[in-house]
Formats: C-alpha cells, structure tokens, sequence
C-alpha cells in the first residue's frame, strides 16, 4: 500500500540457500508477480514482475536486497 492509498497484491515465491561456513546468513532470491485485477487506487491499471536478491544474516536481522523488474501501467 502506498500512502496515497495505492495497493497491488503479488504471488511471491521466495528461495533461500545457506551460506556455507557463514553461519546464519542466506542467499534469498523472490520473484513477485502482480495478480490480475489486484491494483487500486493510484496503482489502478499496473501490472508486473520484479524480484529481489541479496544476503542475509537471521541472527543480525540485517541484509542487502537488491530489486530489479518493472511494473507498468496497462493500456486498456
């Protein structure tokens, strides 16, 4: 949700792979895909894919995400 009101909702499927010989840190990697039908408000019309990558530490509660993709307005 934006704070102009905005929302789209998204099917995320998440992977994470441990890092071997550094504890409690993962590789992450989600895909997030915009649901048909699913944008409102300032967001009405947009459709989409990005995904996320980077390091984490569970422990830390701490990380580098990185985002790449594009979520567009539709012509309709």
């Amino acid at each position: 949700m934006t704070e102009n009101g905005g929302f789209m909702h998204t099917k995320d499927l998440g992977i994470s792979t441990r890092v071997v010989g550094k504890k409690d840190q993962y590789m992450i990697e989600i895909t997030y895909d915009t649901q048909p039908d699913s944008t409102r408000g300032v967001l009405g019309g947009y459709e989409g894919q990005f995904t996320s990558f980077g390091l984490v530490d569970l422990r830390a509660l701490n990380g580098l995400i990185r985002y790449n993709g594009e979520i567009c307005q539709v012509a309709r």
